[in-house]
């Protein structure tokens, strides 16, 4: 087997910084999955666990309900049927509440549209951001890392390219012997 050499020295090159790229990105997904990057301080927590991503979700949604501003949003995003955005509303509300406080106008607002009897509240049932969201930004961060050291531009596929990325797989599976139902349409 013989090893096809770059036709130039800017292709040499460009492969070169390809595999460096590539090899410094799975270095930081690797140490992003294993847990040896901690998020905001907190060691041992996974970038992938739902619940932690729900919890640092609800801790940001309290910071932003602080101004005015952000407790119309909050009220705003729960109203949308976000459902964390509902949940930390409810859970001001009641905070409110039991310490005999005035609440903001946008939180009693909410809290009169949500015992009004003539409102039917609904929830999104599809797979929620709020899921995601570290990891969404461990992604989003390593790309940045890997464009900035690299000096390269972020790309985003069109969907002529995502298509055409997914027809090549399946052409490539199905040379292999592989049942091209079998694979999954990204």
């Amino acid at each position: 087997m013989t090893t096809k050499l770059p036709s130039t020295v800017a292709n040499a090159e460009a492969s070169l910084l390809h595999a460096d790229a590539l090899t410094y990105a799975r270095k930081w997904v690797r140490m992003v999955r294993d847990e040896q990057i901690p998020h905001w301080g907190n060691a041992g927590q996974s970038w992938f666990d739902k619940q932690e991503s729900q919890r640092f979700v609800r801790q940001m949604m309290r910071h932003m309900a602080r101004s005015p501003s952000g407790m119309i949003d909050l009220c705003n995003l729960a109203r949308a049927g976000l459902g964390l955005a509902d949940q930390t509303a409810r859970e001001l509300i009641l905070e409110y509440e039991h310490a005999r406080e005035l609440m903001p106008p946008a939180l009693l607002a909410y809290n009169m549209e949500l015992v009004d009897p003539r409102r039917g509240y609904r929830r999104l049932t599809s797979q929620k951001k709020e899921d995601r969201f570290l990891r969404d930004i461990a992604i989003t961060v390593i790309i940045g890392d890997v464009c900035s050291r690299f000096r390269l531009k972020p790309h985003t596929p069109t969907p002529l390219e995502t298509h055409e990325a997914g027809s090549r797989q399946r052409l490539q599976h199905r040379s292999r012997g592989f049942d091209s139902g079998a694979i999954p349409n990204n």
